[in-house]
This record gives structure tokens, sequence and C-alpha cells, in this order.
């Protein structure tokens, strides 16, 4: 609930070198008023807003082709998912050898924190005519437990039900599929070279979904959160049975995501700093 005002008036108290500002949409004003205080990198998820920053930083696959507006000088461009700055451990588990196993073993369900539309459930059906063992992950703010659980006991595959793990990231890299949510959740699944079908559960993850579908050559499964169970079951079976995609998914997802992303955006700043 700060003020622009505010949020630069404690900069100019600490004396800060540089303002890194990690927002879905950063407000232009909030934008104009931390550049005139310290050099600005903003890290973006769309291009929905008008720009007043020294560097843009947006690591979607489809970044480079969106279209930008900007105020003043052009920002420094940090594009495209070699500047997709990951959270631990995700940029040491994107340097980790993996292979594809030609028979999936290990499945895994990720619809978020809270799965406020309880999709959960329909993607567990989908995933029973599949000889795999699944882990299915009830995010901290899921109130749907005890209906997960009960679907669990009704089906004949092996559900292990587990509720905000601390060893997430390691399920994620150990998987062979996955079903996920269309966030952020996706990349991290990349970087753990962790095939998935894709789930989008509101306007903006469709959005994002449909652009990656249409604007690059890698080849995601995704479906809205409307969709029959039968498709999905379908689409996991393909997944299932033809490890030439899974495997070739793998390599697409090796050769995006390296990691390193934080560190060049790091060396974009400290160059602005240092201008």
């Amino acid at each position: 609930g700060e003020t622009s005002d505010s949020v630069a008036s404690k900069l100019i108290e600490i004396n800060a070198d540089a303002t890194f500002v990690d927002l879905p949409e950063a407000p232009f004003d909030l934008q104009q008023t931390i550049q005139n205080v310290t050099p600005l990198a903003v890290f973006l998820g769309s291009a929905r807003e008008k720009l007043c920053c020294d560097i843009l930083v947006n690591g979607h696959l489809f970044a480079e082709n969106e279209n930008y507006e900007w105020t003043g000088s052009e920002p420094t461009w940090c594009l495209g998912p070699k500047y997709l700055p990951l959270r631990e451990p995700f940029p040491k588990i994107a340097a980790r050898e993996k292979d594809c196993r030609r028979e999936p073993e290990r499945g895994l369900i990720l619809m978020g924190g809270s799965d406020p539309h309880n999709i959960t459930p329909k993607v567990m059906r989908a995933f029973e005519p599949l000889d795999i063992d699944v882990s299915v992950i009830v995010g901290p703010g899921n109130a749907h437990r005890r209906d997960i659980e009960q679907v669990a006991t009704e089906l004949d595959s092996n559900f292990e039900v587990v509720q905000d793990p601390d060893d997430l990231p390691n399920r994620m890299f150990e998987a062979d599929l996955a079903v996920s949510g269309f966030g952020t959740t996706v990349y991290e699944l990349m970087a753990s070279r962790t095939p998935f079908v894709g789930i989008t559960r509101n306007e903006l993850e469709f959005e994002g979904a449909r652009k990656i579908d249409k604007q690059t050559m890698i080849n995601i499964p995704f479906f809205d959160r409307n969709a029959m169970q039968t498709r999905l079951t379908s689409s996991l079976k393909e997944f299932y049975n033809n490890y030439k995609y899974r495997n070739q998914l793998q390599k697409s997802f090796e050769d995006l995501i390296d990691g390193e992303g934080a560190k060049r955006i790091a060396k974009k700043i400290r160059q602005q700093v240092n201008k």
C-alpha cells in the first residue's frame, strides 16, 4: 500500500545504487518516480504498461515478439528465457544432467497454491489409465485436500497426496511428465526439463500459452481449465507412449533455459550503474 513517493524516499534514505522491480505490471508513475532516484530495472510478465526504465527484463519465451512503448531513452532489453530469473534451487537444477526414461515412472500434478476451481481431481482421473506413480501437490492455500484424498482412494493408480512439500523442486526434476497450471511454474518445469501438459486457469495464462504456441517452435499441449477429462487423458497417453516427443521437449527446454538468467541481469544492472 506504499505510494511511489514513499518508495522513492526509502531508496534515497538507503542510498540505493539501483532498483529492481518485480511486478506483474509496474505502473508508469512508479517507474518514473523511481527512475528519478536510481537506475531502474523492471521485470515484467507482459507489455501492457508503458515503460520508463533503464532496463526491461521479460523472461517469457515470447518476450522478443511483444510490442513495447517507452518514454525517454530506449531501455536496455533483456528479453527471452536467457534472462529468466529463476528462484533457488532451480538454477542449480537446470545445470543437472537428466535422461529421458523410455517408460515414464513418475508423474506430477501441480495446480498452484490454492486451486480455487478444484481442477486436481479431474487431472488425477486423467492419469488413471497410465501405469505410473503420481505425486499430487496440494498447495498451502488449497481447501480441497479432503476431496483430493477421497479421489485417490477411489482410483487404482498410485497417488501420493502431499501438501506444500519442502522437496518440491526435486520432485519436479525427478518427474517424467507433469500436469501444471500455466503460471510461472511451467518455467520451473522447463528448467527441470520435465515435459508437461499445461492447464490455463485464467485469461492471462491462456494468453501466455497461446503466445508460446503461436510464436515459438515448442509444442507444449495446453487446455482450458474446463476441458473434458478425456482430452487430458488422450494428451497424457501420447506423452506416456511417445519417447521421441518427450525427449525432444527435454532437449528444447535444456537449450532454452540454462539457469544463468539472474547473473545476466545482474551484469546488465552493474553496467548501467557504472555508466
